[in-house]
């Protein structure tokens, strides 16, 4: 029996020790050897540390909480603009908005982190902008309805929320299905709130 001692060729040592060879890139007939080891795991490549996703993603919890209490209803001049508004009657009760909106933002956090913990792609990257775009629209929307109390802005801010969340969705299913299926509520809520803002404007012009 030939033992790894007894091969003369460089090469079939390598082989039969398990080392993968490759050529160099300068000249010669010399080559490199990379134990398998050395090989960088491609399922796992850009999947960042849990505690790292978690604090990215808590900007869905935090972003949207500081900006209702910069522009919410609980301040002096927006609530009372608010309250004086004619409101339709599918209006919802007050309370059950900011419950609402705290489990789709508890959502959107979970299907972010989900796509942190994925391996990096070109449609995680796609995801990952549209779940930026629509954590940041969530708060500038309260800007615009409650800070500049515009309704047609609002209006339309909204509207646009629902292509922006159905963008999400649709690159995060090519990702990681729960994280897509985690943005549902949101574009529910702000098909929702496109009808509601339509009919606030319809009755206060």
């Amino acid at each position: 029996m030939k033992t790894l001692t007894d091969t003369h060729n460089p090469a079939d040592a390598a082989k039969a020790a398990g080392i993968v060879t490759a050529p160099r890139v300068c000249a010669g007939d010399s080559t490199t050897t990379f134990s398998p080891a050395d090989t960088p795991r491609g399922g796992s490549l850009g999947v960042l540390p849990r505690p790292l996703a978690a604090a990215l993603v808590s900007t869905a919890l935090v972003w949207p909480a500081l900006a209702g209490r910069r522009w919410g209803p609980h301040r002096l001049v927006p609530g009372v603009w608010y309250r004086l508004l004619r409101k339709p009657s599918f209006q919802p009760p007050d309370r059950v908005i900011p419950v609402a909106w705290s489990l789709i933002d508890t959502a959107l956090t979970v299907g972010g982190y989900r796509l942190l913990r994925q391996p990096s792609s070109d449609a995680r990257t796609r995801a990952l902008g549209w779940w930026a775009f629509n954590v940041a629209m969530i708060g500038g929307w309260s800007g615009i309805f409650f800070g500049r109390r515009n309704l047609p802005a609002s209006t339309a801010a909204a509207a646009t929320m629902v292509g922006t969340g159905a963008a999400y969705v649709g690159e995060a299913w090519r990702v990681d299905k729960p994280a897509a299926a985690a943005g549902l509520p949101y574009i529910g809520w702000v098909a929702f709130a496109t009808v509601l803002t339509a009919a606030l404007w319809r009755r206060n012009r």
